[in-house]
């Protein structure tokens, strides 16, 4: 399935956040009546209040295509890589959160014209996808459907087969001006940070992010540091009791030491709970425990892990057996394949913007599937996240953003790839999921920029080194429930970026215990 190009552009937090887009193409036309005003349930004459989410507007002066979004990354990889080399600040602010006398605009992308286009939820969505071949893509945001106070009008223009949004009227009668056609008020949003009031000054016309001359590279000073840390913890379904202090005095020590391992990410391989769906406090232990790295400004992602799901049961056992589960949850939703896809509990304890940098995620509002950048040793990495024996077309999304980023080097964590002996998982595992060898056959082996691979669910260390059909090397690292019940052992993979000398040690805080017979050394293959 073709997937929105703009998808796999970062799309890292802000201060604050809420996303809208806008790149229409000549079908939306037909879809949206002109003048048709927006209606909601409830109107909210104060809901701009609730309105905090900055907006970034960038636009492609050679087509007029407009991007509004929240993610800074995505604003910059629209100039960098897409031609948009118009930037227009922050004109106003909407919501990524739903509240009364909001209403939701869903992103839609075409396959075809590429063009993208923001619909409020209802009938106009479906007759989009249905009838003009629209594809639902990002995630919603949530604006005003009428004024109030402290309210802007934000007018919906068309010239050509291109749509664009304007703050008010001042920027309304701009457009015009250069032939755009006034269509009607899309909906109500606050003032942003670069909003032209009515009757101010002439805003300034929208300056290019310059291109600087690209100058010589210096040389590296000798003793630059290109070594750095990334810690994997392991699952953690056993330490969510109450009064269990290992997830949070894991998580004190990495804030602790952070510079003195130089610690960039935190990576965990899943089972972060044991059945908390059922059970809020060990939510409340681990959302704790991961708290104190968000408060170090340390970015993590947690794997989904099938504990993490609505699969298994009280006691740890499947909830599918439980002979309450149809009474619960009702026929339909009692199967092994749509109950490991049941993470409805874990996106409501855990959000992207709890994680601090992720940059896309498959599936709109989920963590199930996610990926984050970031640069350490002079190099660019991605932390790429795949759910418990991820659905087919997760694994095709995730061979898209590792394309589309082919000087990252990625550390890819999901929760069963590695079998207790080190062979990569390749049994049968029934509708609506794969393995880790249709893993590494369909994604792991063919980039040459996937470097490592980390997971848990068995209760073993095992390490394996693949050659990738690109001739690089693939290391892959299984490290869980090794240090036995009272210890809070962590996986600390120290690289070295300018030689790929990479290795990694088990150490449990608790213990003050160095694990060395689980070392392991291994030279990657890096790229950039």
């Amino acid at each position: 399935m073709a997937k929105d190009p703009l998808m796999t552009l970062p799309q890292r937090r802000l201060t604050t956040r809420t996303a809208i887009a806008l790149l229409a193409a000549a079908p939306v036309s037909a879809l949206l009546v002109v003048g048709t005003p927006l209606t909601t349930a409830s109107a909210d004459t104060a809901a701009c209040s609730a309105l905090e989410d900055p907006i970034h507007e960038r636009v492609k002066s050679s087509t007029d295509q407009t991007l509004l979004t929240q993610w800074g990354g995505e604003a910059d990889g629209a100039m960098t890589h897409y031609g948009f080399d118009d930037s227009w600040g922050s004109p106003f602010e909407a919501s990524i959160h739903e509240r009364e006398g909001l209403v939701e605009l869903v992103r839609l992308w075409h396959p075809r014209t590429g063009n993208f286009v923001w619909i409020q939820a209802g009938g106009e969505v479906d007759t989009a996808v249905a009838k003009y071949g629209y594809i639902r893509s990002g995630s919603p945001f949530y604006a005003a459907a009428n004024g109030g106070e402290g309210c802007i009008e934000v007018h919906r223009l068309l010239k050509g087969t291109m749509h664009a949004f304007a703050a008010g009227d001042f920027e309304r009668a701009r457009l015009e001006s250069e032939g755009w056609t006034y269509e009607k008020v899309a909906f109500y949003a606050a003032p942003g940070e670069d909003f032209v009031a009515d009757g101010a000054a002439a805003a300034p016309s929208p300056q290019p992010v310059p291109v600087p001359t690209p100058e010589p590279e210096p040389e590296p000073e000798p003793d630059a540091d290109s070594t750095f840390t990334v810690a994997v913890i392991p699952d953690t379904q056993t330490w969510v009791g109450t009064r269990d202090p290992r997830w949070s005095g894991l998580t004190s020590w990495l804030a602790e030491n952070a510079d003195d391992l130089d610690l960039e990410f935190v990576m965990h391989s899943g089972d972060v709970v044991n059945w908390g769906w059922l059970d809020q406090s060990q939510y409340d232990v681990a959302s704790e425990a991961t708290d104190i790295l968000a408060e170090a400004d340390i970015p993590f992602v947690l794997s989904i892990g099938n504990h993490d799901t609505r699969a298994v049961g009280v006691g740890g056992s499947a909830y599918i057996n439980s002979g309450e589960c149809e009474a619960r949850l009702g026929a339909d939703a009692c199967h092994t394949s749509k109950l490991l896809r049941a993470t409805q509990e874990f996106n409501e304890n855990f959000t992207a913007e709890d994680f601090g940098g992720v940059d896309g995620a498959f599936e709109a509002g989920k963590v199930d599937n996610v990926y984050s950048t970031f640069s350490a040793g002079g190099k660019d990495w991605m932390v790429l996240s795949l759910e418990y024996n991820p659905r087919a077309e997760a694994v095709a999304w995730a061979q898209d953003v590792v394309e589309s980023h082919p000087e990252h080097n990625v550390l890819l964590s999901t929760h069963y790839y590695l079998s207790w002996d080190g062979s990569i998982h390749g049994g049968a595992v029934g509708n609506n999921a794969t393995n880790g060898r249709y893993v590494y056959d369909q994604l792991v082996s063919k980039y040459p920029n996937i470097s490592m691979v980390f997971s848990g669910h068995i209760g073993s260390s095992a390490t394996r080194t693949d050659t990738g059909a690109q001739g690089n090397t693939v290391a892959a690292i299984l490290n869980n429930d090794v240090t036995g019940n009272k210890a809070n052992g962590v996986t600390l993979v120290t690289i070295d970026a300018a030689t790929g000398e990479t290795t990694t040690r088990i150490y449990a805080p608790s213990n003050d215990t160095h694990y060395s017979q689980y070392d392991y050394d291994v030279t990657l293959d890096l790229v950039g």
